[in-house]
């Protein structure tokens, strides 16, 4: 007797399996209607097909994705989108869907772990750590 195994579909697949027809139907009407989104599609296309466009590409002024940061600073990925979900520390810049950060961004959160979430941090007065969260902020850009 032999054991198949099927991988399960995400949610999001089935769904879009469900609503594919209308939101193809959507975006044909879109760019029949709306000139600007037209040109902008035409113009991704074209980049495409020249291979200018890479989805992995960094913006200019960002260096480190969000698992690279995590790993200079010694910390989970996990942690720093804790992190960020409490607002320890201000959005990071977006590229394609991913979170970029820059040396000077990773320094500050070198910091923040070091002074603020240390093993003791609970130890730690109500003041200093909204110090600490204050100075983040101020340099972060």
């Amino acid at each position: 007797m032999a054991l198949i195994l099927r991988k399960k579909e995400s949610g999001f697949r089935k769904w879009y399996q469900e609503n594919k027809e209308r939101l193809w139907e959507k975006r044909r009407q879109r760019y029949a209607q709306d000139a600007e989104y037209r040109e902008h599609a035409l113009e991704a296309s074209k980049k495409r097909r020249r291979g200018e466009r890479s989805l992995t590409t960094p913006p200019e002024e960002a260096l480190l994705s969000f698992a690279q940061a995590a790993e200079r600073i010694g910390r989970h990925v996990s942690t720093l989108h804790e992190w960020r979900r409490k607002k320890l520390f201000p959005e990071p810049k977006r590229h394609n869907g991913r979170l970029w950060l820059s040396e000077r961004q990773v320094c500050l959160l070198k910091d923040l772990k070091e002074k603020v979430c240390g093993k003791r941090r609970w130890y730690m007065k109500t003041d200093r750590f909204k110090e600490v969260i204050a100075y983040v902020r101020d340099n972060w850009d």
